[in-house]
């Protein structure tokens, strides 16, 4: 049992990912602005300009690095004897098993921004969705399983798939 769930390998994919589609939305600018003002500030097209860019590009490379980073380090999940923390941030919210009133599984294959997790945990007053950036969200679940299966009944092919997915890490 892991006890402790932080971002994992999809927000490392994600970060990288972005980081490159923005400086590339830079330096497409860059040639818009150097095409724009090649006859009427010929003087400014040259070095200046792709100093003024470069020096952009930087700034945005450092900022969302640093935005991704953030969220990154906000996400944390803690598994204890008597409830789950979910970290968002500096606030940590808790989940006593005894709240989890029932699972459901997702049948819809519509794109939730916070998770991709097939399963949805509900209390009696809320809902529990594993964010999807999380590295290992099946050994979550499955630790999760665990603590509330003598009170909830859990769908067999949640149990199924979360068997599945924890022998592949």
């Amino acid at each position: 049992m892991k006890h402790v769930y932080t971002a994992g390998r999809r927000l490392s994919v994600v970060k990288t990912l972005s980081t490159v589609v923005n400086c590339a939305v830079v330096f497409v600018f860059y040639f818009i602005y150097r095409f724009l003002f090649a006859e009427s500030a010929p003087n400014f097209v040259g070095w200046p300009l792709a100093a003024v860019f470069v020096a952009f590009a930087i700034l945005v490379v450092f900022l969302t690095l640093k935005l991704w980073e953030r969220y990154g380090d906000a996400i944390q999940y803690k598994v204890t004897a008597d409830a789950l923390l979910v970290g968002k941030g500096e606030k940590t919210k808790k989940y006593p098993w005894n709240r989890f009133a029932w699972i459901e599984m997702r049948s819809d294959t519509a794109f939730h921004f916070e998770a991709v997790f097939p399963a949805i945990f509900h209390m009696k007053e809320e809902t529990l969705v594993i964010n999807h950036y999380v590295g290992d969200s099946y050994g979550l679940a499955g630790e999760i399983v665990e603590h509330i299966q003598d009170h909830v009944t859990i769908p067999p092919e949640l149990r199924r798939q979360i068997s599945a997915m924890r022998g592949l890490r």
